[in-house]
């Protein structure tokens, strides 16, 4: 029988996207040892552990709840090397490696988790034989489609990207792209485009009413400022729109202060009817999807948003930006209103849409329930993911097994040489020279104590 595959995940591991993605695996705990290294940016929430312990993974186990990149800035870390990351935390990661010996290393997200793990890599060279199989999954657009635009976080990417022995990606776009920055086409998975979380099952949403005949709730999941989305413009698109959508209910999350102030300085007339938060629960969102009619996700980098895939569940009608990895496959009015996160107006007009034409936002939420099980239905991507597993399994076997064969094909090498040698020393000793050389050694020696004073 053969041994469990041995996985070693590293990444944010609180982070639901990564705890969807390791629960793929739960149908098959017995063909799956699985541990997990958390390596952050930042300190994660309190209850980030508490998390994994409520979804009941008994076979995961996380190593070094304490390993985190702290407070380090993006400029920091990427441009400059990852200079300020002390050695311990890699000679720590390093150990937890050596120990499990994990035949496979799957590091969710390029940034921090792969680039942290690509000098972990250059450690282990100088210090172990063992060698994982590593498989790299871009989380997301701004890992490739946004970063490779910068030089100094390009060509860290380009290292990853040369030194990974497969690559995931959520988008065909981030596929071409990797290809473009030197990606080996051989070390593209063959499971294709896989959402990030893993997809999504449709049927946790069954019995959700059209939008029509839903609650008029608009769900902002993404309320904040960062490189890949301008919350600003749609605080601005919100101010604009409201006043023209009729009876309306709004929740915010993910809040960053900034926008915070401003949502509550610009919305403050609107009272009870507009709430924001910093954090809330995956379950109270899958919650809020259930009742919500529209999806405000404006970005100006991403990939395939896993909030995209609940929208298409949940009969919820999604906004999104017409980005490049977004436009090839969803079309406007069809799966979603497309409007620009630089253009509060359009935003705005987008909204109105969506929360006044009924006929538009049922054809939409139809269209996209429709598709959802071929796109990202949990199912079908669970059945890739594990083949994906096994196949990286039969290459390591295969690995092994020729490193057999090379080994003892050297070793019979060895061994023909030793003959040979043997044979020669043999041909030599009977050669009349050698035993006239061998007589006059014994003179000699029988001569030397004459010599001896």
């Amino acid at each position: 029988m053969l041994e469990p595959i041995r996985i070693l995940f590293a990444g944010e591991l609180h982070s639901s996207h990564a705890l969807n993605w390791i629960d793929l695996l739960s149908p098959y705990k017995d063909e799956f040892t699985i541990r997990g290294l958390h390596i952050s940016m930042c300190n994660p929430p309190e209850t980030a552990f508490q998390i994994i312990e409520a979804k009941d993974l008994s076979y995961y186990e996380v190593a070094l709840q304490s390993l985190k990149i702290e407070h380090l800035a993006v400029e920091d870390i990427y441009i400059h090397g990852l200079g300020s990351i002390k050695s311990m935390q890699l000679v720590n990661a390093l150990h937890v490696i050596q120990e499990f010996k994990p035949h496979i290393i799957h590091t969710l997200g390029i940034f921090p988790a792969s680039a942290f793990f690509l000098r972990t890599l250059f450690l282990q060279n100088t210090n172990s034989s063992w060698e994982p199989f590593w498989i790299v999954q871009a989380r997301g657009g701004p890992d490739i489609a946004l970063n490779r635009k910068h030089p100094g976080l390009a060509h860290e990417i380009q290292m990853i990207l040369s030194h990974c022995d497969y690559f995931i990606a959520d988008n065909q776009q981030n596929y071409s792209f990797a290809l473009d920055m030197g990606l080996s086409p051989q070390k593209i998975s063959l499971t294709g485009p896989v959402p990030g979380a893993g997809g999504i099952d449709p049927a946790i949403f069954d019995g959700v009413p059209l939008p029509s005949q839903k609650e008029r709730l608009i769900l902002w999941p993404k309320a904040y400022n960062c490189i890949q989305s301008d919350g600003f413009t749609v605080v601005e698109a919100l101010r604009l729109a409201l006043p023209h959508i009729g009876k309306f209910r709004l929740v915010a999350t993910a809040a960053t202060t900034d926008v915070e102030y401003w949502f509550n300085t610009l919305l403050n007339d609107y009272g009870s009817r507009v709430e924001i938060h910093s954090r809330l629960p995956h379950e109270k969102l899958l919650e809020i999807y259930r009742s919500a009619r529209v999806l405000l996700a404006p970005s100006l980098s991403d990939g395939i948003p896993n909030s995209m895939y609940e929208a298409m569940a949940s009969h919820t009608v999604p906004i999104l930006s017409p980005i490049e990895t977004l436009i090839p496959l969803f079309k406007d009015k069809v799966h979603t209103i497309y409007a620009p996160n630089l253009n509060p107006p359009a935003i705005a007009e987008a909204l109105i849409i969506a929360m006044n034409n009924d006929s538009l936002a049922d054809n939409i939420a139809l269209n996209n329930r429709a598709w959802l099980p071929t796109l990202a239905g949990r199912d079908a991507v669970r059945d890739r993911v594990i083949d994906m597993y096994r196949q990286v399994r039969q290459l390591k076997m295969s690995q092994v097994v020729l490193e057999l064969i090379e080994t003892k094909a050297a070793l019979a090498d060895t061994k023909n040489q030793l003959l040979d040698t043997q044979n020669h020393l043999e041909k030599i000793s009977q050669h009349p020279v050698f035993k006239a050389l061998i007589k006059v050694r014994k003179i000699i020696i029988s001569f030397r104590k004459y010599f001896i004073l």
